[in-house]
C-alpha cells in the first residue's frame, strides 16, 4: 500500500484516483491551455538584456533571437531584466477549520488547497518565475523560501504533502491571522506576489487589516477564499449538531430553519471581503471545492494579467 508521506504518490480521493501525484495534478492543470499565458504583473520596459530561455508556444516571436537559432537551430527568447523579477509567495492556510468536506465527492478545503498550490507553484516555476511557500495556522509551519528550480518544486511539493496529513489527522490548530501575518512580513524582501488560500474563518475586521499590512509594503496580493459549497448554502434537511473544528464548540441547529437568514449572513461575509479587500487593491476571489482547478487557475492568470 502506498504510503501518503511519500509526495509522489500523494493520491487524490477515487473520483479522481487516475491523478496519482501531486505533481502530476500541477502538470496536467498548467500544460495545455495555461501555457502562453503567462504575464508578469512587474514586466517593464527595461531594455536591459537579463537571459535566454526556451520559446514556448504563446511567447511574443519578436523576442526571439534569431542569432542563437542559426547556431543552435532551436528557439530561444530574449528576457529582459524587468522580466525575471516576479517573486511569488504562497501562503497556505492550515488550520483545523481547512479539513472540512460536506461530501465523500467534494475534497476537504486543505487537500483541495494543496494541489491549487502546487500547480500554482509548477506554473511560476515552468514561467522561469521565482515561488516560495509558507503554511501557517496561529504558528508557521513550513517556509520553503522564494527561489526557482525543479529541485526547489519538488521541496514545495513535498511541504504540501506533510501539510495535508498532519491537517487531516486533526493535530488541532487554530487560526491568528493577526499574529501570523506581521511574522511572514518580517521575512520579505524586495516587493512580491503574495497568493493567499485560506477559508478566512477568523475575526473579519482582523483578517482584513492583517492583508492590508503587505499592501502596505508595496506588495501585489492574490486572495483565493477557499470554502465548502455548504458553508455558503447550509444545504442540509435534518436537524444537526455543528462543530467548530478548531474550538471544537457544539452549537445545534435545525438548518432549514435558519437557511435564509444564514445565507444572506453569508453574502454580506464575503461582500465585506470584496468591498474592503477592492479598496486596498487586493484581488478578492471566492473558490469552492466544487470548482475546477482549471476555472480556479485561469480566473488568478486573469487577475494577474490585470496587474500588468
Amino acid at each position: 500500500m502506498t504510503s501518503r508521506n511519500d509526495y509522489q504518490k500523494f493520491l487524490l480521493p477515487e473520483m479522481v484516483s487516475k491523478l496519482k501525484t501531486l505533481d502530476l495534478k500541477a502538470r496536467f492543470i498548467v500544460n495545455g491551455f495555461l501555457i502562453g499565458l503567462h504575464k508578469s504583473p512587474f514586466h517593464g520596459f527595461s531594455a536591459e538584456f537579463a537571459e535566454h530561455r526556451q520559446y514556448v508556444f504563446g511567447d511574443e516571436p519578436k523576442y526571439i533571437d534569431w542569432r542563437v537559432v542559426a547556431r543552435t537551430e532551436k528557439y530561444y527568447i530574449k528576457q529582459f531584466e524587468e522580466e525575471t523579477n516576479l517573486r511569488s509567495l504562497i501562503l497556505l492556510d492550515t488550520s483545523d477549520s481547512m479539513k472540512f468536506s460536506s461530501s465523500t465527492n467534494l475534497l476537504p478545503k486543505i487537500e483541495y488547497g494543496c494541489y491549487l498550490s502546487g500547480a500554482l507553484a509548477h506554473l511560476m516555476i515552468k514561467q522561469h518565475d521565482s515561488v516560495g511557500l509558507i503554511t501557517f495556522s496561529d504558528r508557521l509551519h513550513q517556509f520553503i523560501p522564494i527561489r526557482q528550480s525543479q529541485a526547489h518544486l519538488n521541496d514545495i511539493l513535498k511541504a504540501l504533502s506533510k501539510e495535508n496529513d498532519v491537517v487531516q489527522s486533526g493535530e488541532g490548530r487554530t487560526t491568528n491571522f493577526e499574529q501570523i501575518f506581521p511574522m511572514v512580513a518580517e521575512k520579505l524582501k524586495n516587493r512580491n506576489l503574495i497568493i493567499l488560500i485560506s477559508d478566512l474563518w477568523d475575526v473579519q475586521d482582523v483578517v482584513i487589516k492583517a492583508m492590508k499590512l503587505f499592501h502596505f509594503q508595496r506588495n501585489e496580493m492574490i486572495v483565493f477564499h477557499l470554502l465548502d459549497p455548504n458553508e455558503a448554502n447550509l444545504d442540509y434537511s435534518e436537524p444537526l449538531r455543528f462543530q467548530d473544528l478548531e474550538t471544537k464548540g457544539l452549537k445545534s441547529s435545525n438548518p432549514h430553519q435558519i437557511k435564509n437568514a444564514y445565507k444572506q449572513a453569508f453574502k454580506t461575509f464575503t461582500g465585506n471581503y470584496q468591498k474592503h479587500l477592492s479598496d486596498a487593491k487586493i484581488d478578492y476571489t471566492v473558490i469552492f471545492t466544487s470548482e475546477s482547478f482549471e476555472h480556479a487557475l485561469l480566473g488568478y492568470l486573469k487577475k494577474r494579467t490585470r496587474l500588468n
